[in-house]
């Protein structure tokens, strides 16, 4: 159902291992620690067969934190080997031995696992299924937000992070995540008020698609600024989630400007749809730059016949205020048509 795209990350990756065997081998293991670690590798690996099944992979997580260093079992850190490819960046795979590394890593997977999710449901989303779907693809996202924040609190409480480090589990990707999943919840959130009949008003709508452009425009800054000081952040990613903060703003100016019309504000309704106009142009000046995927395409022809519509709006409430005009004044007025009209030129002739 075209009108709204969600952003989601590739599966993040990682093989079935035996944390004892890999501990003799690095020499970090005292034979009494043998039976703790043998119990965690089947509880890691029990996890990874069922696909992250919630169960298995709490479990899991629960033994992962004991053996963090300010957990019961924290002498044992080192000897979780970690072992995982990324899913932002080049496709290589990082190994080290620390288990801050291994918690911020499923955390991060799981996360990614309930992006996919809510990717899957939107795409098969039709008019009879949009409040179900909005409903479970907002808890989802909220979901996933929350794990992104939790290892990104792991990472920045235990973890040295330099310039080798693995993007995906970098504390300000892992922010910037977080971020884009707080602004796909609130729009998915606005996007089903859109779709229904007892719908709010067009001011609150003009808020709420505020507070969706500026959560995009934080997730964006968050990421990019990871990418400029050498985290490799896919530029793909990156410009989906620019595309994503530049559709917001101008459903914002949209709803601006219905509800200036409403309010027989023409002057300031014709300048909002004016913005909106314009920063439809330079989208789409810079989707021919950096092309645009097919879910983002269909939401953007949405935007467009959306643009088209308050346009329409805003032209008719326009010359219905004219006519009234005229009316009181008792002479004839000139109809004004969409872009054609000039606030100056609305200006000049309501004061005459």
């Amino acid at each position: 159902m075209a009108g709204v795209a969600i952003l989601s990350l590739p599966q993040k990756t990682t093989i079935e291992l035996d944390f004892a065997k890999k501990a003799m081998h690095f020499g970090k293991m005292v034979k009494v620690n043998a039976a703790v670690l043998n119990q965690v590798t089947k509880i890691r690996n029990a996890m990874i067969r069922s696909k992250y099944d919630p169960d298995a992979t709490d479990e899991y997580m629960q033994a992962l934190v004991g053996m963090l260093p300010d957990g019961p079992a924290g002498v044992l850190r080192k000897a979780v080997f970690y072992y995982w490819e990324a899913c932002l960046g080049p496709k290589t795979s990082h190994a080290a031995a620390d288990a801050v590394y291994e918690a911020a890593s499923v955390l991060a997977c799981v996360a990614g696992g309930e992006l996919r999710k809510v990717e899957s449901m939107v795409e098969v989303m039709n008019t009879s299924s949009v409040e179900r779907v909005c409903k479970e693809s907002y808890r989802r996202l909220l979901t996933a937000a929350g794990k992104y924040e939790k290892a990104a609190e792991f990472m920045k409480t235990f973890a040295k992070v330099d310039r080798n480090f693995p993007a995906d589990i970098h504390p300000t990707i892992l922010d910037g995540l977080k971020t884009l999943c707080l602004a796909q919840a609130q729009e998915l959130a606005v996007y089903k008020s859109m779709n229904n009949s007892d719908n709010h008003g067009a001011e609150l709508m003009a808020k709420l698609t505020a507070q969706v452009h500026a959560l995009y425009t934080e997730a964006y800054q968050l990421l990019a600024n990871a990418h400029s000081s050498g985290d490799d952040v896919s530029a793909k990613f990156l410009s989906k989630a620019r595309y994503k903060a530049s559709m917001a703003r101008i459903r914002t100016f949209q709803y601006m400007s219905h509800t200036f019309s409403k309010a027989d504000k023409t002057a300031e309704a014709k300048s909002a749809i004016d913005q909106a106009a314009e920063l439809t142009a330079q989208l789409e000046k810079d989707a021919r730059q950096v092309k645009m995927p097919p879910p983002l395409v269909a939401e953007y022809k949405a935007l467009l016949e959306a643009q088209s519509r308050f346009e329409y709006k805003v032209s008719r409430d326009v010359n219905m205020y004219g006519r009234a005009k005229a009316a009181a004044l008792d002479s004839p007025v000139p109809m004004i048509e969409g872009r054609g009209m000039t606030v100056a030129a609305l200006d000049t002739w309501t004061r005459n």
